[in-house]
């Protein structure tokens, strides 16, 4: 994996190569792997580039959930999309961002997913998406540069699935909600890694990236991640 920080390149947003999950043990890291811009036509079907998203992963982990699949971008993705894989979202707004629609994106994308792998998770996407619309305030806007991470593990003190999501600017966690359950955490990944995924520029990164670096971690003499 790469030791530098990573410039994305359609919005110019910096990803630094590792990321500390809990500011009180500094060894609670994940790794960037791969990222790609998520944007939109507006109604003079200008491309209008919303913000940037990357993904940081486990790099051991993330290993020992694919190494034994066959070696396509969709078992990439389907590893990455497993339980108990350590990863975080990292997302840069490359303009100022409307909550609202930003949560409605991510809901209309998921809310039939989460409601057939397990209706009753649909309340925890919707408390996920009235927190998330609550973040801008009364005019329900975030300014560019802010950072959301949206961290899917597994919590130690019940061991159970916890979607952690933050708002941060300048290094310093604004708010911050957790939520135990699988199904949304699940939901929110898939929106960004599965099929007719959000940014298809970060989840072809992503997903080619995972594949080198399973072939590096087996000895197959891939190129080096980042290189």
């Amino acid at each position: 994996l790469t030791n530098r920080t990573v410039l994305e390149t359609e919005t110019g947003a910096k990803f630094p190569p590792v990321l500390v999950l809990d500011p009180t043990d500094e060894t609670d890291t994940v790794r960037f792997l791969g990222a790609g811009c998520v944007s939109h036509r507006n109604w003079r079907l200008q491309l209008v580039k919303d913000y940037a998203v990357g993904l940081y992963v486990d790099a051991d982990e993330c290993y020992k959930a694919y190494k034994k699949k066959v070696p396509t971008e969709k078992a990439a993705r389907d590893a990455l999309l497993k339980s108990g894989l350590k990863k975080t979202i990292r997302i840069v707004l490359a303009r100022e961002t409307d909550t609202f629609r930003f949560a409605k994106r991510i809901n209309q994308h998921i809310e039939y997913k989460v409601a057939k792998e397990h209706f009753g998770d649909l309340l925890w996407l919707e408390m996920w998406r009235d927190w998330m619309t609550d973040q801008g305030g009364y005019h329900m806007k975030l300014p560019k540069g802010v950072e959301i991470r949206l961290t899917w593990s597994v919590d130690p003190e019940n061991d159970k699935d916890m979607l952690t999501t933050e708002i941060r600017r300048r290094d310093r966690v604004l708010a911050s909600k957790k939520i135990h359950s699988k199904t949304l955490a699940w939901g929110i990944y898939d929106s960004f890694l599965g099929e007719s995924p959000l940014s298809e520029s970060a989840c072809g990164d992503i997903s080619s990236r995972m594949i080198n670096l399973a072939a590096e971690r087996a000895g197959r003499g891939a190129q080096t991640i980042g290189a």
